[in-house]
């Protein structure tokens, strides 16, 4: 089978990251594949020693051509969008629709983290419902990839949905791993190290001025956190950052970016991964090589006439000098409505410690209740995990099932 796979948005990495772990799982079944990407991924692309064509930033013709030269060289079996929530926002960018995918006369699927059908399609972004998502049918894909995690290990009913286990190939951290991995890094045996990653589309929201003020005083919490946990901690922030570190907080380290063999290796010294998105890649990967997680939240909405928490908290310090406060599992953008479908009964979000982001102490203390943590109760959580995730279809399965689908799209 040759396989296209389509990655639209320039930002965010963990979309890309989930497409090539799939390609890379077909490529080593003997199948095809070629990736059209933006140019910001070209490099990634091109680590993995994978064929690829480039997106161009607003020169929808051009692209056009671009799928019909690939269709007519490559001539796809199947097409799988790596995020159909972002191609369906893609005309802004390269100037294309859904209906330009007709071009292609094999089978049009996309993968869905979000399971996307059971949503309700309440998509909240920056304290609104995003109305232009409504109208999006999912049902008009051939098929849908859902890995899991994020999604929940079970077997849907619907003959073209199918979850499967995303990295497959890790495996859970050993105590020469840790070992070796600090020596690497220079953390000593006394020091406890708490991992966490910054996106650049996290630094790049929408300009608001009260989205502004949210996310600063997320940063503020953070910071406050961090001078407050004891003396042997270090946290090393990997990736983009909307402001600069305070001076007061000297157990920090920026990195703005950082080699993925590196990365792993920081990884795999870390005590704590510390995360504010729920479907991030770099989480889902620590949780499987066995870090323990702690994912910080809010559930705390604030908008005229209207203060409460939906986990029926009371209103933080923090909150007193906002005006517009609103829910997030996914910072700084919100989904905490959207992600309820997933995180509900989920066994992977069962692993992960949570905290909500302006109770300062309380992330302290969930922090280092997890550093306190030895490894192998981590693994055996993980295991029992695995347990039922090892139970999903093979990626071999899973393309042999495709390939018997017919087109509808």
């Amino acid at each position: 089978m040759k396989i296209l796979f389509i990655v639209t948005s320039f930002w965010a990495y963990g979309e890309l990251q989930i497409a090539i772990d799939f390609a890379s799982q077909v490529s080593t079944l003997g199948h095809k594949v070629i990736f059209l990407v933006p140019p910001s991924h070209v490099d990634r692309v091109k680590a993995n020693n994978i064929e690829y064509r480039v997106l161009i930033p607003n020169c929808a013709l051009l692209n056009r051509i671009i799928l019909r030269d690939i269709e007519e060289l490559f001539n796809p079996d199947c097409v799988i969008l790596s995020d159909f929530l972002n191609y369906a926002f893609c005309e802004k960018h390269y100037g294309l629709k859904e209906e330009d995918l007709s071009v292609f006369t094999g089978i049009i699927g996309a993968f869905d983290l979000y399971n996307f059908s059971k949503s309700g399609k309440r998509v909240d972004t920056y304290g609104f419902r995003a109305k232009e998502i409504s109208h999006l049918c999912i049902d008009n894909y051939d098929f849908l990839l859902q890995p899991c995690p994020v999604n929940k290990v079970a077997l849907d009913s619907s003959s073209n949905y199918f979850r499967y286990r995303i990295f497959d190939g890790i495996e859970g951290r050993s105590y020469t791993d840790i070992k070796s991995a600090r020596e690497t890094i220079g953390v000593k045996s006394s020091e406890k190290l708490i991992v966490m990653t910054g996106a650049v589309w996290q630094s790049s929201f929408r300009p608001y001025n009260e989205v502004k003020k949210l996310v600063s005083a997320v940063d503020d919490a953070i910071m406050k956190m961090i001078v407050g946990l004891p003396q042997n901690y270090k946290v090393f922030w990997i990736g983009p950052r909307h402001k600069p570190i305070p001076e007061k907080v000297t157990k920090m380290r920026h990195f703005e970016s950082m080699p993925p063999s590196a990365f792993e290796t920081l990884v795999d010294s870390a005590d704590v991964f510390v995360s504010t998105n729920y479907i991030s890649t770099s989480m889902i990967r620590a949780a499987l090589r066995g870090v323990p997680i702690v994912l910080l939240a809010n559930s705390y909405l604030k908008r005229t006439g209207e203060s409460r928490s939906l986990t029926g908290r009371r209103e933080s310090d923090i909150l007193k000098d906002l005006n517009i406060v609103y829910p997030f599992r996914m910072f700084p953008v919100g989904w905490y409505s959207f992600l309820e479908t997933i995180v509900n009964g989920n066994s992977f979000y069962k692993l992960t410690r949570r905290a909500e982001v302006f109770y300062v102490q309380e992330i302290s203390e969930v922090i280092e209740n997890a550093a306190s943590e030895n490894l192998d109760q981590t693994l055996d959580n993980l295991h029992k995990y695995k347990e039922k995730w090892l139970e999903l279809p093979s990626i071999e399965s899973i393309v042999s099932s495709l390939a018997q689908i017919n087109k509808t799209f």
